[in-house]
């Protein structure tokens, strides 16, 4: 059950609230990445394969040239080279799919929220102790430990 969020007028907050905040929003930025990797490693796996077959051993070769001399750190310029290195045809793509172990990888999926959730909830009920002696910044985070989400209905 979705609690509604509590309307609390003229909410200031202190240095170690705006913390806390921080905290959660870097939580939720490092779930998302999280899921983001295991998207791209199951996505890899399938397309390229878990191992790049010993007939073409150029083609490993060519995979670690193109990584190691990708100009730019960025994540997509190193997928698009490995995508473009790494190609399967239609029966080995057809076999990853149907051997990939699906409730794993959504186990793993699910996983990073849950982890998330069990964070800020935590980060939430210790910055309600931290703030017993104000009400307003207390209301606010003994909401959000609760599981109040904005709007809900």
């Amino acid at each position: 059950m979705t609690r509604v969020c509590p309307t609390i007028i003229d909410l200031k907050f202190d240095e170690e609230s705006i913390k806390g905040l921080e905290r959660i929003a870097e939580l939720q930025n490092s779930s998302k990445l999280g899921t983001s990797f295991i998207g791209i490693g199951q996505l890899l796996s399938i397309v390229g394969g878990l191992f790049v077959p010993s007939s073409s051993a150029g083609t490993a070769k060519i995979v670690t040239g193109r990584i190691a001399s990708a100009t730019s750190n960025k994540v997509a310029d190193i997928l698009d080279s490995s995508f473009k290195a790494i190609s399967s045809d239609m029966g080995q793509t057809s076999y990853a799919v149907h051997t990939s172990n699906w409730e794993i990888f959504f186990d793993a999926m699910g996983g990073f929220d849950k982890i998330s959730l069990s964070l800020i909830e935590r980060e939430a009920m210790e910055q309600a102790m931290k703030h017993s002696s104000n009400p307003k910044q207390y209301q606010f985070w003994n909401a959000l430990q609760a599981g109040c989400k904005p709007n809900a209905k």
